[in-house]
């Protein structure tokens, strides 16, 4: 089926379907359990975004969303990486930064009620849990902490374009060059591992661009 979070047709793995699935479905919760934004989050919450989550599946160029689309719920990633492409008026989209596996994103509009100013674009092939606007809704209603949750998370992404900015203002090219690609590879998010080596899907014009 195509995908209502993008114009390109990705794999949608419903929660039930036979025990490899559902195997794949456990593992994608263990990774969103276990790391970023819901590590921070009541465990009453955690639980009720997890087992509202379904599981979807990306190739690579697959298009979650585009600036200007609206809110259709939030995203976790919990395998691959995304790329996050900004959209500057009639510029066309650059790149800016990668989501990595415990990234979640697309919390703004449900707090501003305007459409997206971002595009979110697979890199490689991986795996999504979308939280759907419904659902939220649903959350909501039964519990308005759920609201300082999503703070939570909106700070979260504020501190990240924070980084971004700060990384633009970099006056020498080479030190600009090395905080870019600390931030791309996820070594300057709170509670990184340093020692760990990560793969970098970036091109040389990307890199130019930032």
């Amino acid at each position: 089926p195509r995908n209502r979070y993008s114009t390109s047709p990705v794999k949608i793995v419903p929660a039930r379907q036979g025990n490899k699935a559902l195997s794949r479905l456990d593992q994608a919760r263990e990774i969103a359990a276990s790391c970023g934004w819901l590590t921070r989050v009541s465990p009453s919450f955690r639980n009720a975004v997890l087992s509202a989550a379904q599981l979807v599946r990306l190739a690579p160029g697959d298009t979650l969303y585009r600036a200007g689309d609206e809110s259709s719920g939030i995203f976790g990633l919990t395998a691959g990486a995304l790329r996050v492409s900004l959209v500057p008026g009639a510029q066309g989209a650059y790149f800016a930064h990668f989501l990595r596996p415990g990234s979640w994103f697309g919390e703004l509009p449900l707090i501003s009620g305007l459409p997206r100013i971002v595009e979110i674009s697979s890199a490689k092939q991986g795996e999504v849990l979308p939280l759907p606007r419904r659902a939220i809704d649903g959350l909501i209603r039964s519990d308005p902490e759920t609201w300082r949750w999503i703070a939570v998370l909106a700070n979260d992404n504020f501190q990240l374009a924070v980084g971004v900015s700060s990384d633009l203002m970099i006056r020498d090219s080479r030190n600009r060059f090395i905080a870019v690609l600390l931030r791309l590879g996820g070594y300057r998010a709170p509670g990184a591992d340093l020692d760990a080596r990560q793969e970098i899907d970036v091109s040389q014009e990307d890199l130019a661009a930032m």
